[in-house]
């Protein structure tokens, strides 16, 4: 019997991870605590480097993996004000997301809900830790999310990930291995930027699409 895993098995890990976060959301003090983030500076640091996969100025942005709403508070913050969505599995932190912003748009959804959402939905495509607790086929789990992004997005997709050059990895987490992270992009994207010189633990990719550049 083949071992090929269908969407409907990665919907398992999204219901363990929807229940992991809405357990954490009502009880954190800070968004960074509620998405299980070390620090707000190890959080901060990771949306700095995604907001340089290009010029956002004036841009669409999808949140994928929104959590808080805490991305688009950094981004106001340095005065952004492009369009943008959040999406998010969890009910909890959606609820958090639309108190803080409720003039802004937060859905529930799943990447994957985007390989069957409208193409060019966005002109950026930004995940931020939405890799770390994955366990069935995490690997294609990851093309298969990055493969989503892209098809959402207009210009291109910047996601970051636990990488396996790290520390040992804590329960539950998984790690990836950037070079194998690269060669997978590789196959799906047009030009694909692999990030390491921010964190020792971790890694972002910027895949952009066919004619976008940054």
């Amino acid at each position: 019997m083949s071992s090929t895993r269908t969407p409907c098995d990665f919907a398992r890990d999204d219901a363990a991870n929807a229940a992991y976060y809405d357990e954490r959301a009502p009880r954190a003090v800070h968004g960074f605590q509620a998405a299980d983030w070390g620090s707000q500076a190890s959080q901060r640091r990771r949306f700095e480097v995604l907001a340089q996969i290009g010029s956002l100025d004036r841009c669409s942005l999808l949140d994928v993996g929104c959590g808080c709403g805490d991305l688009l508070h950094w981004l106001r913050e340095r005065g952004w004000s492009g369009a943008y969505t959040g999406l998010d599995i969890s009910e909890a932190m959606l609820a958090r997301a639309r108190a803080a912003a409720p003039d802004q748009t937060f859905e529930r959804a799943g990447v994957l809900d985007l390989a069957s959402g409208p193409e060019g939905r966005a002109d950026w495509v930004l995940a931020s830790g939405i890799f770390a607790r994955r366990s069935i086929e995490p690997e294609r789990f990851f093309e298969a999310a990055l493969r989503a992004m892209l098809r959402a997005s207009r210009r291109g997709v910047g996601l970051n990930c636990l990488s396996a050059n790290g520390r040992r990895p804590e329960p539950g987490e998984w790690q990836c291995e950037p070079a194998r992270a690269l060669e997978l992009a590789q196959r799906a994207a047009a030009r694909v930027v692999l990030r390491q010189d921010y964190h020792p633990g971790d890694f972002t990719l910027y895949a952009y699409r066919a004619g976008a550049g940054a």
